[in-house]
């Protein structure tokens, strides 16, 4: 049998190798994902490093080179020889495996500090004493070196970078070295720090989702160059109402030439996302509001945490009250004597000094040196110096502490960036007001100090707060809606207003101009339901259309608001009858103090009598109510100054309260 005729393939010659290519252009064909190259693994029983899991050999048309290392990821080439080992390449830190990020997250990776710096979560280690010495020694060290405060250990930045150099010390040995691998500040600033500020800008715009959120600005001036800057920080919660979050958005220099309104809000613009609605918190200066009246989609309010500082301003350094003035300089200038003498290192604790743009500090000041008045006192007549302390008056410093700290509370609570404080600026009004209000037993000094903070309040504070305010306070169930239909009109408007300017909707076309029933209770609802009308119109009470995630909230605040109401209501009734009932035995108790089986009797006797008169068709709810003790110890609280007198009166009470709940029972 004849055979068959040989294939081409069996007198095709072998290919021969070309020569070797260099170490650049091998890089180059990796980077094109080119066809002439792979990356072979390496399986040498020799080769046992850890390294090589990242590593192969570049294997180009056919031939290995075997003097050549490649990254798997980033295909960056190392010289290798086998009698110079691994070194080389255990410094590798791949820019590929730190970039990596995970997608589909629902939340901001950069935000959430358990996810930063760490691939899994932090086990709790311990040292052994030594090591635990020796680390705080080297931290001690490492901030003389570098001229920084020890505070800095204590920041999330430097514990993300803690994380990340002990990660690479267990992925490359201890002799890795995180420092060598750290571009200069050159480097960082004009390669990598501006791809990470858009992809951290572009995060941000994804979770705003251009719907509304609030911002705050300023404006402010470069100590040195003289440069002015407007800064503008982005506050945003989830649809659910969770994840307060709070970004510095922008920080750009202010290039116009003035500082009229028009200019602030054209700056302004040009530095903020867009949005059919932002609410724009600022200081109080009057150029602030007019430049955000301007604008459409822009509401302005002031900055309460400010007004406080201005209302303390005022308390301390208006001539009205000068006494009290010159009182706290001279507080200021022990404060200063202290710290340019170092004579603080001989007290307990230091004296602190104000901030300048927080005058309500001026509290923590006047607080340090009243701690620390008998050490002052030592420590300066050894030096023959008491006349820091002889130009002070104590119990006026003392006086003035007690009007400040009302401010100095207000100021500490409203600046949170982390909480939301809108609704508690009606409440802090009203203290605030309650605080400067004059008693008979206060100084002449306080009494004119009091005076100027009641007018600094008025023009400040009352002036500056709007129907955003009255809108929180009503949504807060603590606080509930206001009582007269003029307030609660307006309350109805201006959230309608916002959730037409979000929504995109126009009120005149869907909305009754007479119909506020946001926060109603509803009785003309089948009236309304009775109109027909071609045009769509929004359902009487958009509190309970469940549907619109936007207005859920209301309907569990409203329960809970009424609820509290209630509750309020009938304690009201129970203190009328048990307060009148208290005060008649009071009336009727013996000289001696002690109370006699007669009078015991007719006190009894008289406050059931009061208390069903007082609370007339409320009999079931105030039964139901006096069971509780905790009802007891708020009468006390109430009315101890009258109880204190007479201990049998408490003990009476208990009593009765016991005796109903017990036959209740």
């Amino acid at each position: 049998m004849a055979e068959a005729p040989d294939s081409p393939e069996q007198y095709k010659r072998p290919v021969q190798p070309g020569p070797k290519l260099k170490k650049d252009v091998v890089e180059k064909l990796l980077r094109e994902k080119s066809n002439r190259v792979i990356i072979t693994r390496v399986e040498d029983r020799k080769k046992r490093s850890e390294c090589w899991k990242f590593f192969g050999f570049p294997k180009v048309d056919g031939v290995t080179y075997e003097d050549m290392a490649v990254c798997h990821k980033c295909f960056t080439i190392y010289k290798y020889s086998s009698s110079k080992g691994n070194a080389q390449l255990n410094k590798h830190v791949c820019p590929k495996d730190m970039l990596k990020r995970v997608k589909g997250q629902s939340t901001l990776d950069f935000l959430d500090k358990s996810k930063v710096g760490s691939s899994q979560s932090t086990s709790q280690v311990k040292l052994s004493k030594h090591d635990h010495q020796s680390l705080q020694i080297n931290a001690i060290n490492a901030a003389a070196l570098d001229s920084s405060p020890l505070s800095r250990y204590e920041k999330e930045g430097m514990k993300i970078m803690f994380r990340t150099a002990a990660r690479f010390g267990a992925r490359y040995g201890e002799n890795f070295d995180l420092a060598q691998h750290i571009v200069d500040r050159t480097n960082l600033t004009r390669n990598y720090l501006p791809k990470r500020h858009e992809e951290v800008r572009a995060d941000i715009l994804k979770s705003l989702n251009g719907d509304a959120f609030c911002t705050t600005t300023d404006l402010w001036k470069e100590k040195y160059t003289g440069k002015s800057y407007m800064s503008v920080t982005v506050h945003h919660i989830d649809a659910d109402w969770n994840n307060l979050s709070s970004f510095i958005w922008s920080t750009t220099e202010y290039n116009l030439e003035d500082h009229r309104a028009p200019s602030i809000s054209k700056c302004y613009l040009e530095n903020v996302p867009d949005a059919p609605f932002r609410l724009v918190t600022t200081d109080n200066t009057n150029t602030m509001p007019a430049a955000f009246r301007l604008l459409d989609s822009d509401d302005q309010i002031g900055c309460i945490s400010h007004i406080s500082s201005l209302v303390a301003k005022a308390c301390v350094t208006s001539d009205k009250a000068a006494e009290v003035k010159l009182n706290v300089e001279a507080a200021k200038k022990l404060v200063e004597h202290v710290k340019r003498t170092d004579l603080q290192s001989k007290l307990t604790t230091t004296l602190k000094q104000t901030i300048a743009t927080r005058f309500y500090t001026y509290r923590e000041m006047i607080g340090s040196i009243i701690n620390r008045w008998e050490e002052l006192e030592n420590i300066l007549d050894a030096r023959n110096e008491l006349k820091y302390l002889e130009d002070i008056n104590k119990i006026l410093l003392i006086q003035t502490s007690r009007v400040l700290k009302p401010l100095h509370d207000c100021g500490q609570e409203l600046e949170k960036d982390k909480e939301p404080t809108l609704h508690r600026a009606r409440y802090w009004e009203a203290k605030l007001q309650a605080a400067f209000s004059a008693h008979e037993q206060d100084m002449t000094a306080i009494r004119k100090m009091k005076e100027v903070g009641r007018k600094a309040l008025l023009t400040k504070l009352s002036s500056r707060l709007n129907v955003y305010h009255d809108v929180a306070s009503a949504l807060d169930p603590r606080v509930g809606e206001p009582t007269d239909e003029d307030s609660r009109r307006k309350i109805c408007e201006k959230i309608e207003n916002v959730h037409d300017r979000i929504t995109g909707v126009d009120g005149d076309e869907t909305r009754d101009d007479n119909d506020h029933s946001l926060l109603s209770d509803g009785e003309d609802s089948e009236e309304v339901s009775e109109i027909k009308s071609p045009t769509p119109k929004r359902k009487k009470n958009p509190c309970d259309e469940i549907e619109e995630p936007e207005f859920a909230f209301y309907k569990e605040k409203q329960k809970k608001q009424q609820k509290f109401n209630n509750r309020v209501q009938k304690k009201n009734l129970i203190s009328g009858g048990m307060e009148k009932g208290i005060q008649v035995c009071i009336r009727k108790k013996p000289n001696s103090g002690k109370l006699n089986s007669q009078s015991q009797t007719e006190w009894t006797a008289q406050a059931r009598e009061d208390a069903s008169t007082q609370c007339g068709s409320e009999g079931k709810s105030y039964e139901k109510y006096r069971r509780y003790k905790t009802f007891v110890k708020w009468t006390y609280d109430r009315l101890k100054d009258e109880i204190l007198c007479n201990k049998d009166i408490l003990n009476i009470l208990i009593r009765w309260l016991m005796d109903e709940k017990t036959n209740s029972d």
